[in-house]
């Protein structure tokens, strides 16, 4: 198709979301949907309505895709750092061998490939890392993405879009704090571990707009600054109207974490972003703050002078800070 918005004429065919299933990939399959697109959503449990069995981890030779396919985005992974610490074999042969191949038959359908990557293909040393910086990666799924990354270039029609941290309409780590601060519960977040979050249905929006203009390259999406999770904690108390005493910041190496999981700096350039989707980030703030539970707590309505009634309850064990 063809539009005065920047979009070049897209061969004929779905467009495949693989991976449908996840979170990411049921509000991606959800808004390619809703911005007119004919969507294949593949999943790699058996027997879901509506979707195409395609199991990362299977026999390529038992992958059934569309004979044309105008967009591929692939959403399957392993995304969680431990796994792909603890099984580098089996979580690389997902993240780089069997993601490049599916990327090169799509390719061959006639596809531009969105590949969502991480900013973890950074070291986290310094803030706002442009598209073209070399990688540093300092974790195994930090590598395994900058790999990933490195082979798809060959393929040519591939977007590389990397993420900071998204946030989902409901993080149950939020949730879980914000539970435990109004039952007068204590919370532990790390104060050395940062995000620049943004919502979910941005990035989304990040990766259709990708997958309707190719760009081609490797574009980036994050929030325009780091916030710590202790950060985040004391504005949820407040919020709340709970005890900012029950926020306790702790170390993330008091935690056992390896210091390749909390980098100081999580940030990323958004020029080509900007510049050639037309799209920007919204403020770091408003993303956490849409994202906060509900206030739960007595006000100025049914207490003298407006105080915000906080229930003491017997000590409990802290919450937990969430890891990356």
């Amino acid at each position: 198709m063809s539009s005065s918005g920047g979009e070049r004429d897209a061969p004929a065919g779905p467009w495949v979301v693989v991976g449908a299933d996840g979170q990411f990939g049921t509000a991606l399959t959800t808004r390619t949907a809703a911005a007119g697109h004919p969507v294949v959503p593949t999943t790699r449990r058996h027997g879901a309505d509506g979707c195409l069995h395609l199991d990362l981890t299977g026999d390529p030779a038992a992958w059934v895709l569309p004979e044309r396919v105008a967009v591929g985005l692939l959403c399957a992974a392993v995304t969680a750092w431990d796994k792909c610490r603890d099984d580098p074999r089996g979580s690389r042969l997902v993240n780089v061998e069997r993601t490049v191949r599916l990327a090169a038959l799509l390719a061959e359908r006639g596809a531009h490939v969105v590949f969502p990557s991480t900013n973890q293909v950074f070291d986290g040393t310094r803030p706002t890392r442009d598209e073209d910086d070399s990688p540093s990666p300092q974790t195994e799924y930090g590598r395994q993405k900058a790999a990933a990354e490195a082979e798809l270039r060959g393929l040519g029609a591939v977007t590389t879009v990397r993420f900071g941290k998204v946030l989902g309409p409901a993080p149950g780590w939020l949730r879980a704090w914000g539970e435990a601060l109004l039952r007068g519960e204590a919370v532990e977040p790390f104060a050395d571990m940062t995000i620049a979050p943004v919502p979910m249905d941005f990035a989304a929006a990040a990766m259709i707009r990708a997958g309707e203009r190719r760009p081609g390259g490797v574009l980036q999406v994050s929030g325009e600054h780091d916030v710590s999770y202790a950060e985040i904690a004391a504005r949820l108390a407040d919020h709340l109207g709970a005890d900012p005493a029950l926020v306790r910041p702790r170390a993330f190496a008091a935690a056992g974490l390896p210091p390749g999981v909390a980098p100081p700096h999580t940030t990323l350039s958004v020029a080509r972003l900007r510049t050639e989707l037309g799209l920007t980030p919204p403020p770091v703030w408003d993303t956490i703050r849409h994202r906060m539970p509900a206030q739960a707590v007595q006000t100025a309505s049914s207490t003298p002078a407006g105080t915000r009634v906080r229930k003491a309850l017997p000590a409990k064990r802290p919450i937990r800070a969430p890891a990356q």
